[in-house]
């Protein structure tokens, strides 16, 4: 698939010294082939074909190679130490392939395989470049846009903050054939520079956080890219395999054979006692990490071979397979992928799968439904990507699945969700499928009823509660807002520990009390034993009962009430299907759950959508599980999402034990676990990940083994774990059919857990907890093994809904806000958490990585500098993963799918319509309506949250101070602002004129006088606004209509778009060509389909009518020659386009650079004494030094944060250094273009007079370019060539730094740039000193 790591400094000489110094070093493993270079940002600067190690180190410093040591701006380096050089993206193939190419011995199969691979690294780079690496550009400072706006009112969209696309990126690609222990495992480690080009010309880092969030996506790309290649150059099929698709053929056992990584560690620690703890992996990892393979004389495939041959199936086998291989026929065009697998019945009786052909609508249908809706409501563009490349089992070009992805979400069967506070990406813009849609509006239709049932007669209510005399003024009064419920539907939240079981006891009286019959439902078997043991509801699971429901028996009625239990695990489907059921037959339901606990598997939020919209919702407030004072308000604040504070409270009180590695982490909880079980208390060990479960029930088996609780000497063994008399057991799976001593037969529940009372005979006799009946485990329910567990230690999962005394939370893994809350809330006396330093979990991860992670080489980053425990906390509590309805993230959603129908010119009409309205309102009121509900939001917040010492932004200024006073009675706050100058000011400011920047800052309590004034600016806003919405409703207008209409317009454009796309006609083609590759000839290209798409939309022309057909009406005929024109200008700009421009080289004069190497020497003075040396090595010259100084460094500067901060921030000078000493040695330095300009008289009143006068950016570079070394003035013939460019710019008012800028889209201005550009094409080239040294060659400038 695709990982993504940041590298770090010096990194790279890795895989430089890597490569293979001749053809036996190649082919006995001792090296791997030379880099490529890929990217439009890489062929901007003329990098391409092999990688030159210069090259690489300069543009991983940020320097564009062969200028001597400037940025590709043509501006001297600035530094930082917190600076990324770039990130290392490793794609793999399937193993299956990798295993392939290592057996056969026709170089042509192997030859394919690496094709397939090179193939699928570059057409994932490039979706990468289009879909996500983007540059940030624009300012947050609204002073200095108000000021922009005021200068040029209608040109302040480019200074607003804006992500822009790229030319793409300078990436190095290297390719590996072997996994650490030498097995076969074709990858490509892409070193990515964090340096591109925006298109406005200037150079800068990407926004990092699109490109992780398109990983999954992209490396589903490379597989299906690489699938194809294979299908087509091999003809072999594919099967399903463990993570991606395998070729068909290949032995899953050779697999194995082939991945003896994992197999080496567990033999290590099996043979040295060790649990399989990720400590323990590490210290196997190095005990058995072999070198890279080097057989004397061997080539490195020879031993591969030999051990095929062994497990019978070697070169005869991999020959004979590509024989047979049926010649397959990959997924393109697009009307190849329509094909479902279906399931049928030979002549034998057997089942038989097959692929029919369906039409687009019934494929679309089930990818929805099977892949993107089926654990969440919603999905994303980069989601859809990733299923559609996923699902096309032969494979598929991008251009194929990018054109099925535009079939997809021009579908009515998709809906798109718009996120109005959270405007997303391309690539991350959210959608939802039909089905989805109306399943969400039939659930809160339910939700939102009334007056379909009569309340409870109070009688049968206040008896039941009076009859318990425990119960709690929160319970009692939940009781009665469930039973006076007046339609379908009551919900019961009921946070951890607040005694909903004692509740839902009551409720169920009260119902019977009435004559109704209280059914119970939940997600899990075990889940309806408890609510039948706690509530003595009789319970059964919901899909059970549904299905029961289904089959026409036992159906509800109106007497009928369902508790539906644990709700909030409850995916909507069956949330919708079981609550209309019994909503039609005029029953009753209540939900009950809690939505800040684990969230639902499947597709959820309708818990959490009902707990906010339904007419009847109770809360029980008062937790009785937790002792402490203290500790229930640390939960409350975790549940609330302030979890800043609920860390400080468990830190505070000691509740956090910190490990220096993970195997102390598991000794410390062991240690706890068994103090409390001395101590008598009934204690659980908790953790996030089934792996971390599995080591401390072994570590805790151990203990009572040493402890003499348990015999030393296994009773019996099943599936892989081995059983003692007396051990805690957690049974796996759901049966019904257990059998008591007696042979009666009984169920049990995936989930319940018990103590083991017999072994033998093929079974197991446990007494399980909270029963005294003794059952018997058949070899039936253990023969598959698994089906039982060891139960000292818990998932969160399966402890949700228990309680124990003390429970003890071990590590990070696997954890969640929801799941945090989970396990914290699980001790009634004490909750403790032990987890590792960041550093040791950071070691951790590198030992269990599959890949050869080669991030170990050069020096960490400090952003890779561990936080603090508390850092390291916050962080992991923080992320939820609550689930949300569509309906939730969108509530206008159905209104604009409404909206949608309509026809396009109507819409905009309408909308017109209504911002005119709008405007008129806002004048009325005197303020912008939307300004207004923002001022109070903030004002909100600030006054909320202000306290001393507070950071905050000033928002008419956007400049950052600190609250150093409050005023509450005016609303207030007083900033001290410190300039870079060391000046000092104050300001106070209004609370909705600062924002609080600390997303973590702790709630305060409101004094009196600042709660008066907060509801005095939000009742002075609501006046207000009434008087706003008043004046719409006079025009016929809702508010917020104008909004939904300009959402169903982008829909139906969007739609329209895709459709065109998807489709691709003839005459598109004709009209604005095949989409590109680069990305921004992609996003052109889409800019004119769009604006085709809009007109056809318009003007009804939606059918099979070739393009945009002439308009016969006045009024239209304008519009209609001007799209022409444009479209005929972008056909001719994207054509142009297929031959790749370099930038002009911006180059250093000799006197520059001899000024910039004293600068750097000067630099150099300051770095610490004992790597002096070092620098002295790069004065003069070493040519090893930068091959070898990243490892040397690290080894120096270990645990030495001030040198390796000095070395980090000064990285890319040394680089610099390199730079300009081989552009002085190798006499390929620019001339003095400060001179010759000096020196140049221009026509007065010429272009380039001007251009000289306002000292142009662009100058240098072009005269860099034309004048000779040593020149001091420009030649008469050169003067005029420069003065050519200067009237090109002025007469076409070229704004880019490049001479020429970039290509134009209008023929004239086209020809006229094409002619300037061969004309400086022919100039003559400066001389090469040498084969090796890189000189730009200037043949294609822009």
């Amino acid at each position: 698939m695709l990982s993504i790591a940041k590298l770090r400094v010096g990194q790279e000489a890795y895989h430089l010294s890597g490569v293979a110094q001749s053809l036996d070093d190649y082919y006995t493993g001792a090296g791997e082939s030379v880099g490529q270079w890929l990217g439009g940002g890489a062929a901007r600067l003329d990098l391409t074909g092999d990688v030159r190690p210069d090259d690489l180190r300069a543009v991983l410093a940020g320097l564009a190679p062969g200028t001597g040591g400037l940025d590709p701006n043509g501006n001297q380096l600035r530094t930082s130490a917190r600076r990324v050089p770039g990130f290392d993206l490793t794609f793999k193939l399937p193993k299956s392939a990798s295993v392939l190419y290592a057996v056969s011995d026709d170089p042509r199969v192997q030859g394919a395989i690496i094709a397939a691979g090179e193939t699928a690294v570059r057409e994932a780079i490039a979706w990468l470049e289009r879909e996500a690496i983007r540059a940030n550009r624009g300012s947050h400072n609204k002073a200095w846009l108000d000021k922009q706006q005021a200068l040029d009112p209608n040109n302040t969209t480019q200074w607003r903050p804006q992500r822009i696309t790229t030319h793409g990126v300078v990436a190095a690609g290297f390719r590996h054939r072997t996994s650490r222990a030498g097995d076969p495992l074709l990858h490509w480690h892409v070193l990515v520079a964090n340096l591109v080009e925006g298109n406005d010309g200037r150079w800068s880092a990407f926004a990092h956080p699109e490109i992780y969030r398109s990983a999954k996506t992209a490396g589903q790309i490379f597989q299906a890219v690489a699938r194809r290649e294979l299908t087509a150059s091999l003809g072999v099929d594919w099967v399903r395999g463990r993570h991606v698709q395998e070729v068909a053929g290949v032995p899953s056992h050779l697999l194995e054979v082939f991945s003896k990584r994992r197999a080496e560690i567990e033999s290590w620690l099996a043979s040295n006692g060790r649990a399989d703890t990720p400590q323990a992996a590490q210290d196997a990892t190095l005990a058995t990490r072999r070198g890279k393979p080097e057989r004397e004389g061997e080539r490195l495939d020879a031993g591969w071979k030999r051990e095929a041959i062994a497990e019978g199936w070697g070169p005869d086998q991999a020959e004979q397979l590509i024989v047979q291989a049926t010649q397959t026929v990959a997924a393109d065009p697009v009307g190849e992928v329509w094909r479902l697998t279906a399931v049928g019945f030979d002549e034998a009786g057997g089942a038989d799968h097959y692929e029919r052909t369906v039409e687009p609508e019934e494929w679309i249908a089930d990818l929805l439904r099977r892949e993107l809706t089926q654990t969440s409501t919603t999905f994303t563009r980069f989601e859809l990507t990733e299923a559609v490349a996923a699902r096309i089992g032969t494979g598929a070009t991008v251009a194929t699945i990018d054109r099925v992805v535009a079939r997809v979400l021009a579908s009515d069967l998709v809906i798109a969700v718009h996120e109005p506070h959270t405007p997303a990406p391309r690539g991350r813009a959210r959608y939802t499928s039909r089905d989805m849609l109306n399943i969400e509006q039939r659930l809160l239709a339910a939700f939102t009823a009334t007056n379909t049932n009569q309340p409870l007669t109070a009688d049968f209510v206040e008896s039941s509660i009076a009859e318990r005399i425990t119960i709690g003024t929160d319970q009692a009064a939940a009781v009665r807002t469930l039973c006076a419920a007046s339609g379908p539907l009551a919900v019961l939240v009921g946070p951890a520990g607040t005694g909903k079981t004692f509740t839902l006891d009551t409720v169920r009286d009260a119902y019977q009390r009435a004559g109704y019959q209280v059914i119970g439902a939940t997600p899990s078997a075990r889940a309806a034993i408890e609510l039948h043991t706690g509530a003595n509801i009789p319970s059964r699971t919901l899909h059970s009962l549904l299905a029961t429901w289904e089959r026409g028996h036992e159906q509800p009625t109106p007497s009928t009430v369902v508790v539906i239990d644990e709700a909030g695990m409850t995916d909507v489907r069956l949330l919708e299907r079981s609550i209309n059921l019994v909503r039609a037959a005029g029953g009753r339901v209540v939900l009950v759950g809690d939505h800040h606990q684990l969230p639902e598997i499947d597709a959820g939020g309708g818990f959490s959508a009902a707990s906010e919209r339904s007419t009847a919702v109770a809360e029980l407030t008062v937790n009785r599980r937790q002792h402490a004072p203290w500790e229930q308000d640390a939960l409350a604040e975790l549940r609330a999402g302030n979890v800043t504070i609920a860390v400080r409270a468990y830190l505070d009180h000691d509740r956090v034990a910190v490990a220096d590695d993970r195997q102390q982490m598991v000794e410390i909880a062991i240690d706890w676990w068994q103090q409390a079980r001395g101590d008598g208390r009934h204690v659980v060990l908790l953790a996030g990940t089934n792996e971390l479960v599995d080591v401390l029930n072994e570590g805790a088996r151990r203990r009572l083994v040493d402890q003499g609780e348990l015999a030393a000497d296994l009773d019996g063994h099943y599936g892989h774990r081995g059983y003692r008399i007396g051990e805690r057991i957690v049974l796996r799976r759901n049966s019904d059919r257990a059998r008591t001593l007696d042979a009666q037969q009984v169920t049990v529940a995936n989930g319940q857990t018990g103590t083991v009372t017999g072994i033998g005979g093929g079974a197991l006799s446990v007494i399980l907890d909270n029963h005294n009946t003794i059952i018997t485990l058949d070899e039936t329910y253990l023969a598959h093994g698994g089906r039982v567990d060891h139960a000292y230690a818990l998932t969160t999962t399966r402890a949700q809904g228990g309680t124990w005394e003390q429970a003890i939370t071990v590590g990070l893994d696997g954890l969640y806000r929801e799941a945090a809350y989970v396990d914290m809330s699980r001790g009634q006396h004490t909750n403790l958490l032990v987890i590792t330093r960041p550093e040791a979990e950071q070691i951790d991860l590198l030992a269990r990585d599959p890949l050869e992670r080669h991030d170990q080489h050069g020096i960490p980053l400090p952003t890779e500098e561990p936080g603090t425990i508390d850092d390291e906390l916050v962080d992991t509590f923080e992320r939820s993963r609550a689930k949300h309805l569509a309906h939730t993230i969108d509530p206008q959603i159905t209104s604009v799918d409404a909206l949608a129908r309509r026809p396009l010119d109507q819409l905009e009409a309408r909308l017109a319509h209504c911002r005119h309205i709008e405007r008129l309102a806002n004048e009325h009121i005197g303020v912008d309506a939307g300004e207004l509900r923002q001022a109070i939001a903030t004002a909100s917040r600030t006054a909320t949250h202000a306290a001393i010492g507070q950071t905050v932004k000033a928002l008419d200024r956007h400049n950052i101070g600190t609250i150093i006073g409050l005023d509450d009675t005016a609303g207030e706050v007083l900033v001290g602002f410190l300039s870079a100058d060391g000046n000092c000011a104050e300001r106070s400011l209004a609370w909705q004129e600062v924002e609080i920047l600390d997303p973590h800052a702790t709630p305060r309590s409101l004094p009196e006088t600042a709660r008066l004034r907060l509801a005095q600016l939000a009742q002075a806003a609501d006046v207000t606004l009434a008087t706003w919405t008043s004046y719409l409703a006079h025009n016929g207008i809702d508010p917020g209509e104008a909004d939904n209409v300009q959402q169903a317009i982008r829909r139906v454009i969007e739609r329209a778009t895709n459709t065109l796309i998807a489709d691709l006609p003839r005459w598109l083609t004709t009209l604005v060509g095949y989409q590109p590759a680069d990305p921004i000839g992609t996003q052109t290209w889409t800019t004119a389909v769009r604006d085709i798409a809009t007109w056809r939309t318009r003007r009804h022309n939606t059918g099979d009518d070739a393009g945009i057909l002439p308009v016969l009406d006045d009024a239209a005929i304008e519009a209609w020659e001007a799209l022409s024109t444009r479209l005929v200008h972008t056909k001719a700009w994207l054509d142009h386009r297929d031959q790749p421009t370099v930038l002009w080289p911006h180059r250093r004069s000799h006197h520059e650079l001899v000024a910039r190497r004293t600068e750097l020497d000067q630099i150099f003075e300051t770095a610490p004494a004992d790597q002096q040396p070092l620098i002295e090595r790069l004065r003069r010259g070493d040519p090893q030094l930068l091959d070898d100084t990243a490892e040397v460094l690290k080894a120096a500067l270990d645990n030495q944060h001030a040198r390796r901060h000095w070395i980090l921030e000064h990285w890319p000078h040394i680089v610099e250094y390199a730079e300009v000493t081989n552009t002085l040695t190798n006499q390929l330095w620019g001339p003095d273009t400060a001179t010759i300009l000096g020196n140049l008289v221009p026509e007065t009143g010429s272009a380039l007079a001007t251009a000289v006068a306002a000292d142009e950016q662009w100058l240098p570079i072009a005269v860099g370019a034309l004048a000779p070394q040593w020149a001091t003035r420009l030649e008469p013939d050169v003067a005029v060539q420069l003065d050519a460019i200067a009237d090109y710019r002025q007469r076409w008012s070229v704004t880019s730094t490049q001479p020429l800028g970039a290509v134009p889209a209008t023929p004239d201005q086209l020809a006229e740039h094409e002619h300037l550009r061969q004309l400086f094409a022919n100039t003559p080239e400066l001389p090469v000193v040498d084969a090796t040294t890189r000189v730009s060659r200037g043949l294609d400038l822009q």
